[in-house]
């Protein structure tokens, strides 16, 4: 398969594309930084979407299509693993997902998306919540 991987500079989407690197699947690196020498050296293929994380525009995707082939899934790990809320966790975690599906949406309706999120996505204090929460 040819898989998308958002968040490669991380602790889990490093992971995550070298285990699928290892299963035999192609891997589209997307980040912010680019790509560490160890994931160039497993063939993970870098792409620089203009305007990541906050700004991507379908042309991007458009142009990796082009590039490289159709998409079979997109792994979407980006994003800050803090624990917050307000403005900063939304740009940095809300604006690039909702643009990443969008984008998704207008060229391959076909293509599987997964999503992880944070502790960071839940409204609630850290200690001494009484709140049940699932994710």
């Amino acid at each position: 398969m040819r898989l998308l991987i958002t968040g490669v500079s991380g602790f889990l989407g490093r992971h995550t594309a070298l285990a699928a690197i290892k299963a035999g699947h192609e891997v589209v690196a997307v980040g912010r930084e680019p790509l560490s020498d160890e994931m160039k050296s497993v063939g993970a293929i870098e792409f620089i979407w203009p305007g990541w994380p906050t700004q991507i525009l379908a042309t991007g995707l458009s142009e990796l299509i082009t590039q490289f082939g159709p998409l079979d899934a997109v792994i979407h790990l980006a994003g800050d693993p803090h624990y917050g809320n307000g403005p900063h966790y939304y740009e940095a975690n809300v604006v690039p997902t909702d643009l990443l599906v969008r984008s998704i949406e207008q060229i391959n309706t076909t293509c599987k998306f997964v999503l992880a999120s944070s502790v960071g996505a839940q409204d609630f204090p850290r200690v001494s919540s009484s709140r049940l929460h699932d994710e």
